[in-house]
């Protein structure tokens, strides 16, 4: 399958964090997502994908006031990214 919406414009593990972050609310889903596409999700553009990811998650609940399933995992992820990118 091919996602040619944007293609080539995202940094390299962008699709990948998609996954990821879209795949939250399952802890199991959530790292085996990580553990498969761990050569992109590992990389300065991965983690930084990843990142961005997280804050829109927590831009949408500002905004809306409603919590999803994913939004207290995507802050705890927000927080372990912020220490591996120091």
């Amino acid at each position: 399958m091919l996602d040619w919406e944007s293609w080539g414009l995202a940094p390299v593990g962008y699709d990948a964090a998609c996954l990821w972050s879209a795949s939250l609310a399952v802890p199991l889903l959530s790292e085996r997502v990580l553990a498969e596409f761990s050569d992109v999700l590992e990389t300065r553009p991965g983690l930084l994908s990843r990142l961005m990811l997280c804050a829109n998650i927590e831009r949408a609940q500002r905004r809306t006031g409603k919590t999803t399933p994913v939004t207290e995992r995507a802050r705890e992820a927000a927080s372990d990214l912020l220490s591996s990118l120091n």
